[in-house]
């Protein structure tokens, strides 16, 4: 797994992750303001069927960013951080092997970045 497939991951997601972190900040508001995402209760939740066997349900953790929402402009916006040190997929073997050089390398790259583009 490489930046680009977890950037394509988040890319397909974007409208699930939107309201995931809609919901997260708990908006009740309709004036237009900037949230920012709460790092202790938000997580991205995504599964990996690696060569149509079992499948791994991964999570990533302590995210950061923010949420700018304009409800009379319909628009909306959101950047964020994501940690890949805090990937758990339940298994430290499998843990590693996806930190390492031949997937997320993050030693290189730490941090992914997501930033919505509509």
């Amino acid at each position: 797994m490489s930046h680009a497939f977890l950037s394509k991951v988040l890319l397909f997601y974007r409208k699930f992750l939107l309201g995931l972190c809609l919901s997260a900040v708990g908006i009740v508001s309709s004036y237009a303001t900037t949230y920012d995402i709460d790092s202790i209760h938000t997580n991205i939740h995504f599964a990996i069927k690696p060569l149509n066997t079992s499948t791994n349900t991964d999570v990533l953790y302590n995210l950061s960013g923010q949420l700018d929402y304009e409800p009379t402009a319909k628009k909306s916006n959101i950047a964020l951080s994501i940690p890949l040190n805090t990937l758990n997929t339940g298994s430290k073997a499998f843990d590693g092997t996806l930190k390492s050089v031949d997937f997320l390398d993050i030693e290189k790259s730490p941090v992914a970045r997501f930033n919505s583009t509509k």
